[in-house]
């Protein structure tokens, strides 16, 4: 079966173009400032939900993972002694690091099996769409759910985004990516409704905290 030059053509353009952010992010880096930080501000006390900052020792976490000092990481734990949920939010202009598997950069192990899916997630004002993981080890099994936000829009698929904001790029209006992680262990003693529910939660009240900014 042969192509023809026209699809050829066509395929070499969409090629083309789907390599620009990768290009705009490592060849043509942003010098523009994030300005304040945003992802501190989304709150230690969430609806039933009770914060503490883990980031105490680790100054460096979000300059070695995600390449910005915009960033927070946060244990959560609901009243009443509910699973535990670990919250990582990092924001950048450097914008793969954020989107290009992020799990591995966070938890930072590789695992036996993965089952990826997406799902919507209720926010006030309407519902975003997130990736929900569900990651399976020798020693312990987690699930992990995260949203993206271009500035303060969702992002469903990063690719398929990047492609629609091709003209915004090439003009130089770049806005800072926010990428809000939430992962919880899933215990065998456990039922799996009970740590998803509690990480539903959290991403989406933090979610929320973020574009109410």
């Amino acid at each position: 079966m042969t192509i023809s030059n026209r699809y050829i053509t066509i395929i070499i353009v969409l090629l083309c173009v789907a390599f620009v952010p990768t290009l705009m992010n490592f060849y043509f880096p942003s010098d523009m400032s994030l300005g304040n930080t945003r992802t501190t501000l989304i709150p230690l006390e969430m609806g039933t939900f009770h914060g503490k900052d883990i980031s105490e020792g680790s100054r460096s976490w979000g300059g070695k993972h995600f390449y910005t000092e915009d960033w927070v990481r946060r244990e959560y734990i609901e009243i009443g002694d509910g699973p535990r949920v670990v919250l990582s939010a990092a924001r950048s202009f450097n914008t793969q690091p954020l989107f290009y598997y992020p799990e591995k950069r966070i938890l930072g192990r590789a695992w036996a099996g993965k089952k990826v899916q997406k799902i919507t997630l209720a926010v006030s004002g309407g519902q975003i769409l997130v990736k929900m993981i569900k990651l399976n080890g020798l020693e312990e099994d987690r699930i992990v759910l995260y949203a993206l936000f271009y500035g303060i829009r969702p992002v469903g698929n990063p690719y398929f985004f990047y492609l629609s904001i091709i003209p915004e790029l090439l003009m130089g209006q770049r806005e800072p990516m926010t990428l809000i992680f939430a992962d919880v262990l899933v215990s065998d003693e456990e039922d799996d409704s009970v740590p998803l529910h509690a990480v539903q939660r959290v991403l989406s009240k933090a979610s929320e905290a973020f574009l109410k900014q």
